[in-house]
């Protein structure tokens, strides 16, 4: 005979199969650095948020933060030089502000970005609970 009335919640969780979902594979073209980017990145959302549907984009993803590091790194040896070559740094400097228009229209598209998380109402509320307001039984 069946318990009458209502289940606790440890009896509704145990009749509940738990389903794994498996990590996205990493694509095995991907260089080690671009691995250990794929790992943090796809670690970061729910196992369930990928599909490979998605895995090219997570892939250009990977190589354009690595060419980011890598232009960064140019940028940096040219202004170390004691003539400093303008021209050079300029065209180092609109390479890098291209791949980071790049990486910031991936992260957007697969919103692993801050502002594809953001919520104006949970910011409104936020900075509501963080201004001075006098309160109504108060005497100003």
């Amino acid at each position: 005979m069946k318990q009458r009335g209502r289940k606790s919640a440890t009896a509704v969780a145990v009749a509940r199969p738990v389903e794994t979902v498996p990590r996205l594979e990493v694509p095995l073209d991907l260089t080690p650095e671009r691995t250990d980017i794929w790992h943090a990145v796809a670690a970061s959302k729910p196992a369930d948020w990928w599909d490979s549907g998605n895995a090219h984009l997570l892939s250009q993803y990977c190589r354009h933060v690595i060419q980011a590091r890598r232009l960064a790194q140019l940028i940096d040896a040219e202004m170390a030089r004691p003539e400093l070559d303008i021209r050079a740094i300029a065209t180092l400097d609109a390479l890098q502000n291209k791949n980071t228009m790049s990486i910031r229209a991936l992260a957007a598209s697969m919103r692993i970005s801050q502002q594809s998380n953001y919520s104006a109402r949970g910011a409104a509320g936020a900075a509501s609970r963080h201004t001075t307001r006098a309160r109504p039984w108060e005497d100003e």
